[in-house]
């Protein structure tokens, strides 16, 4: 099921339900598409402004990249939403594996860890696009007009939601990886995102009250 085709009120109804999923990973997806997506709404209502059309082509041509950027951000998150469910679903049908026999245990152990190596993938993923949407948004701050500056605030506020949440979903599973080298590595990676994009959210909402 593609989750992105549920009306807002059923999504949110079946992640208030008995169902495993769409859970975190999924909402946190969501958050930064929604983050995405009000930036782009804040470029959009820029670009009609009359402090954008003095821009210089550079600054123009700048603007017109980070919108695009924006766009193929939005749709990956939209993408992620439904893919962590079906993910975490796989996962959790390998902790029904049998297990009884050492084989059948054998088997089930592998199975499990390469379920969750694939897992951690997705909320990885959902992290860096967060980030990298984190990085676009001071072109709109400092191009837009004051109108947008609420929803440029909310939107950083949004994709850190997203980028920390689903940085939550990678230290989780990582506790249950056997390979440590793998974990550690996993570790310092989303550790160093959740650390830059803490910096470039208290900067751009610094700026906005500045701007105010």
């Amino acid at each position: 099921m593609n989750l992105m085709e549920l009306k807002v009120g059923q999504f949110i109804n079946d992640v208030d339900s008995e169902m495993p999923a769409p859970a975190g990973g999924s909402v946190s997806a969501l958050a930064s598409a929604l983050g995405a997506s009000l930036t782009r709404m804040a470029g959009h209502l820029t670009i009609n402004g009359r402090k954008y059309q003095h821009c210089d082509v550079e600054t123009k041509e700048k603007f017109r990249i980070s919108l695009i950027e924006l766009l193929e951000i939005r749709d990956a998150l939209k993408l992620l939403v439904t893919e962590d469910a079906r993910m975490y679903s796989l996962l959790l049908n390998t902790y029904k594996l049998p297990e009884e026999l050492p084989d059948e245990e054998a088997i089930r152990n592998d199975a499990i860890q390469h379920a969750l190596l694939k897992g951690i993938e997705i909320p990885m993923e959902i992290a860096l696009l967060s980030w990298k949407a984190l990085t676009l948004i001071s072109t709109f701050l400092e191009y837009g007009s004051k109108e947008t500056y609420a929803d440029l605030g909310i939107a950083v506020i949004m994709l850190y939601s997203g980028l920390e949440s689903s940085a939550l979903s990678v230290k989780i599973e990582l506790k249950k990886l056997k390979n440590i080298k793998i974990a550690e590595e996993k570790r310092i990676e989303v550790e160093k995102l959740v650390q830059d994009g803490q910096q470039i959210k208290n900067s751009i909402l610094s700026r906005i009250e500045e701007l105010l």
